[in-house]
């Protein structure tokens, strides 16, 4: 099924033709910038935690209305990712790698605070 375009008459074949053409060039500069952003540390390391604070690796589930808003939260940091694989897998995995990295390193240092501590 083809994208829904902004169009003033859809019957009109060149009006949707150039929203098509405009909606492609929009999603060429959205991807380029996606990985500008992500060539860089400080980038990567900000869509994750974006992601991260969006509910992206969380359960939605609640026992309220909460879940709706959750699951809204959890669509928009999914829409962010999956703009990222389209722009660039190998960027995604980097940053994915970088994470985990990270994650490794503030568990050794709480486990090492935690062993100073009981000494």
């Amino acid at each position: 099924m083809a994208e829904p375009v902004d169009v003033r008459n859809a019957a009109d074949r060149v009006q949707v033709r150039d929203a098509r053409d405009r909606a492609k060039f929009d999603e060429v500069d959205r991807y380029n910038a996606i990985r500008a952003t992500l060539a860089t540390a400080e980038g990567r390391r900000a869509i994750f935690e974006w992601c991260v604070s969006l509910g992206l690796f969380r359960s939605v589930f609640s026992t309220s209305s909460q879940i709706y808003h959750a699951a809204g939260m959890q669509d928009a940091a999914r829409r962010i990712w999956q703009d990222c694989e389209a722009a660039s897998l190998e960027l995604v995995e980097l940053m994915q790698r970088e994470a985990l990295t990270r994650q490794k390193a503030e568990l050794a240092e709480r486990t090492a605070a935690r062993s100073r501590e009981r000494r």
